[in-house]
């Protein structure tokens, strides 16, 4: 973590800006990356381990900057599922009143300039589901690199 966390920290700054959103961002990929270290084999470098898809039910999380946006896309191999079906929840209800889940694809739903969902499948693999998610960078606050 260490070794890791300030380039990872400084990354994730420089898209999205200072505050408590990096700090929350950097601390989940790393809490992920503990939860799964010990299916690390040191068959190759830890960053290439961090960034592989594993069949066993982890997810796969890879963001870029493509034309001004940061596009983030998830891909898991848990049985076919279409997130963009669901419908949203009901949030006028009282929260004793409401279903449990629902309100992370609702945020991302609502602030994400664009959201798509596709199974991956025939390429002699088992079928993957992949969500992608952009938002344009026109409003982030820019910093200097630390």
């Amino acid at each position: 973590m260490q070794t890791h966390q300030h380039r990872l920290y400084r990354f994730i700054v420089k898209h999205i800006g200072w505050g408590t959103d990096a700090e929350e961002i950097t601390q989940q990929a790393f809490v992920e990356a503990a939860q799964s270290y010990a299916s690390f084999r040191g068959a190759s470098e830890l960053s290439t381990w961090l960034y592989h898809e594993d069949p066993s039910g982890t997810v796969l999380v890879e963001a870029r900057i493509v034309r001004g946006a940061i596009c983030v896309s998830l891909t898991d191999s848990a049985p076919p599922f279409n997130p963009l079906l669901v419908p949203e929840p009901d949030t006028t209800l009282a929260l004793e009143e409401r279903q449990i889940g629902g309100l992370g694809l609702l945020f991302v739903r609502r602030t994400a300039d664009r959201v798509k969902y596709r199974l991956l499948d025939g390429d002699g693999r088992p079928p993957r589901n992949q969500v992608c998610f952009s938002k344009r960078l026109h409003g982030a606050v820019q910093h200097p690199r630390p």
